[in-house]
């Protein structure tokens, strides 16, 4: 019974936005050998035109980095999402980002997540390119990926749905 329960709750789509408005990327053209490689799983990237991170999907919010560059929002289905804003962010310390949520927290699809200071930002790091990476890809197929220009709230970047059923 909890194996059915589970696999029901892995098949549940990921179907809606993630952060701003932007150009969509394959990961391997991301500049970042890390993401590029994939080390850190499959997804997507997008360089944002506007400075709000949203939600992809409803879900809850499981890691906030503390320089708020970053974050982990386990969705309905158990996928974890890790949205990193940037490349080589971290050493902001923190600066040009506010996180608008905190660990823990319930949130839902297309709710501000970090409010990002673009400009700051984009002179101080590396890039602006951001990352949406299923952590835990090991255990879902991403059976379509969006490409092109993402409008927030209203391009359809990704479907999972679990490999196999776990149990929990």
């Amino acid at each position: 019974m909890a194996a059915q329960l589970s696999e029901a709750r892995a098949s549940i789509p990921i179907r809606r936005v993630i952060c701003p408005s932007g150009p969509l990327l394959p990961l391997p053209q991301v500049p970042d050998p890390v993401f590029a490689g994939l080390m850190m799983g499959d997804g997507l990237a997008i360089e944002p035109l506007s400075s709000t991170l949203i939600a992809p999907c409803d879900g809850v919010i499981s890691q906030l980095a503390r320089t708020h560059h970053a974050l982990t929002l386990t969705a309905a289905n158990g996928a974890q999402i890790l949205l990193h804003i940037g490349i080589d962010t971290v050493q902001l310390g923190g600066a040009g980002f506010t996180a608008l949520v905190a660990q823990g927290d319930s949130v839902r699809q297309g709710q501000a997540l970090i409010e990002v200071d673009l400009d700051a930002v984009a002179r101080q790091a590396t890039s602006l390119i951001s990352m949406l990476v299923i952590a835990n890809g090991e255990h879902y197929q991403l059976d379509e990926r969006a490409s092109g220009l993402a409008q927030a709230g209203q391009t359809p970047l990704l479907r999972l749905h679990a490999m196999h059923a776990t149990t929990t």
